[in-house]
Formats: C-alpha cells, structure tokens, sequence
C-alpha cells in the first residue's frame, strides 16, 4: 500500500507505474564443524607474530545467482576485529596477505577452504596504540552480491593478541666501567619473552643474531664510546634502537703514599684528569681493594667535578692497597 499527497494541497498526486521484483536467495555459509563457528584456531606465529585466520564456506544457490560480482560462484569476504571481546569492532585495513580480501570461489555441496594471513603490527592503532589482548575475536562477513539475504557473519573463539612493543625505562641501558670486561645494564619488560641486541655500532650490525634478554652482559670492550641495544618480544614487537654514550674514562691517575711514619699518621693520596663534559658528570667513585684487586669496596663519592682528588685515610702500615676511580654520567 503506498499513498502519496502533494506538498500545496492543490492537486492530486498520481503513480504512472509500479513494479515488484521479488526475489529469492540463500546466504553464503560457513562451515560450524570446523573450528570454532566455521574459524579455526587462531594463533600468533612466534616466528613472525602473524595470525593465519583459516575458514570454510560455501554458497548452496550460487551457481543460480544473478547479481553477483564478480559472478555466479564466487563470494567477497571482509575481516573485522575486536580487542574486548567484542564490546566493539574495527574493520582491518592493513597487513593481510596478498589476495586475502579477494572473491573467493565456493560451490554448492561441497565446502572450499581458505586462509588469510594477517600482520597486526601493519594495522592501523593496533601498534600505535601498543595493543594487547587476550580477548581478541576476529569476524568475517561473506556477501555473495545478490539483492536480499546476501550477506552472513561468523565469530572466532577468543585468542591473544600482542602488538605491544616491550616497555623500557627512561634509561633502559646504563654501562658500567669498573669490570673488565665492562657490564652491561638492561631495562626492559613484556607480556610474553623478552630477546635483544647489544652492540657497539648505531645499525647493531655488530650483534646480528637476537639473544635471549638478561638484565646484564659483560661480553663488552671497557673502551666503547656509545653501547646501543634494541629489544623484541615472542611476537616481534620491537623496539626502536636505543643508545647511550660511555662517560669518560678517569686518565692521568697518580697514587702517593704521603704518610708520615714519625706521627704515625698513614695516608694514600689519589688525583687523576678532570671530566671535561660539564653537562653529562654526575659524580666521582672511588673504590679500594685490600686482597690482591679481586674484591673491591666503594670508598667515596664526589659530586664536584673539580675535586679531582681524594685521600684515603683509613690505612695501616705495611699494608697493600689498589685503586679504581669510576666518572659517573647523569645516568648512573
């Protein structure tokens, strides 16, 4: 029943003509024996933190269709995912493999399976964000281009998906000189496990291979200017490169005995080269070792870059004592 009236009033509104198209079809299916709704497993590959999102469908009328596109046994998917177990959705528009999104061939009895690879870390948000969840859904839509009952939707079980790059501290490397070799001290944290690269160049081309993460290393030269480290977790979110300068090393130590045995009062008297970068000192550690240099002890800290020198006053006679003085940046 339609009924129409004219805006003024004035006149009488009439149909010159009216057509009814009725049509008829079946939606695309997906196989619920399969998986979990038609979707199989979905995991996180550790060897490249890419999902394979595989499914099976079919379309019982496709081969009598008649508005399809591309044509008659074919169907389009589309791929949508959820991060909070489906409270809301987002259309994936990045990262799937070639072919992913294209027409998918069905037929009428039998079901086709296919699978999409997809790279989360290529998704809009979900890496700028720093993403992670361990109720992500995925959803897929097949439309098979008829007029009516041309579309049908299907969810994923719940899965985990990470595309959170690791957390570092403000200083997520700190270097200490004082060893030899020198240490090594790391910063960082993850979900899943945490890998890195440590290295002397700013490409890290020097530390090919990524190695299980340690809070420390001392597998270093004490004579580096610059120790760089990135760090990756299980699913390849990775950080970007980061760096930092290897403070001064104190030169020109001199070390005196400046005792006097007629008093009886002992003394060891240190001075070395100044720090010359105002802007990066933060302090001066003194430390002593009274067993040979294998254990040493921290004596004194100076935080005046200019006091360049230090007596050490706490020393019996006949005793054997050595040395280490340490430039602390503003790191620690």
């Amino acid at each position: 029943k339609v009924t129409l009236a004219s805006i003024a009033g004035s006149s009488t509104p009439a149909f010159s003509d009216i057509s009814i198209q009725y049509a008829v079809n079946s939606p695309p299916q997906f196989d619920f024996s399969y998986g979990t709704n038609g979707i199989n497993t979905i995991t996180q590959s550790s060897s490249d933190g890419t999902f394979s999102i595989s499914y099976k469908i079919r379309d019982t009328d496709t081969t009598g269709g008649t508005n399809q596109s591309p044509g008659p046994g074919y169907v389009n998917p589309s791929f949508e995912y959820s991060t909070n177990g489906g409270g809301s959705w987002n259309t994936i528009t990045g990262g799937f493999s070639s072919g992913a999104t294209t027409s998918k061939s069905v037929t009428e009895a039998g079901w086709d399976t296919y699978t999409a690879v997809w790279n989360p870390r290529l998704q809009t948000n979900l890496e700028s964000l720093n993403t992670f969840s361990s109720t992500a859904l995925i959803r897929i839509t097949l439309n098979d281009g008829e007029t009516v009952n041309y579309s049908t939707t299907t969810t994923s079980a719940q899965f985990t998906l990470d595309a959170k790059k690791p957390a570092t501290t403000t200083t997520p490397i700190l270097f200490s000189g004082t060893t030899s070799p020198a240490t090594i001290y790391l910063s960082a944290t993850d979900d899943s496990s945490l890998f890195m690269k440590v290295g002397f160049n700013e490409n890290l081309s020097d530390s090919a291979e990524w190695i299980t993460f340690a809070n420390s290393t001392t597998t270093v030269s004490n004579n580096a200017s610059a120790v760089y480290a990135t760090f990756r977790d299980t699913y390849w979110n990775q950080t970007s490169t980061t760096s930092i300068s290897v403070p001064e090393t104190p030169q020109n130590i001199v070390v005196q005995d400046v005792s006097n045995t007629q008093t009886g009062e002992y003394r060891i008297f240190l001075t070395w080269k100044i720090f010359t970068n105002s802007g990066t000192f933060g302090s001066y550690r003194i430390y002593r070792s009274t067993d040979g240099g294998t254990n040493y002890s921290l004596l004194t800290t100076i935080t005046d870059r200019a006091t360049n020198y230090y007596a050490d006053q706490n020393v019996t006679a006949s005793s054997t004592y050595y040395y280490k003085v340490a430039a602390m940046d503003t790191s620690g």
